[in-house]
């Protein structure tokens, strides 16, 4: 089962660099079972209605948080 999280900066993880000051969506991993993929595309400033119509999401890139079609 694959869980999206959509959202801001309150959702985006950060570089390793920035380790332990982190969004509660890097943490989401350690509560979920095994057999669920946590695949975050949260940003800074997104939203999810701004992430439908990014020019990312609209020509169908991949970003590198989410796993390959």
């Amino acid at each position: 089962m694959n869980l999206y999280i959509f959202g801001d900066s309150t959702t985006q993880e950060l570089n390793e660099d920035m380790y332990p000051q982190q969004s509660w969506a890097y943490f989401l991993r350690d509560y979920v079972k095994d057999d669920v993929n946590v695949i975050n595309v949260g940003h800074a400033g997104y939203s999810l209605k701004s992430f439908i119509y990014s020019v990312d999401y609209q020509n169908g890139k991949v970003r590198e948080n989410e796993p390959e079609k």
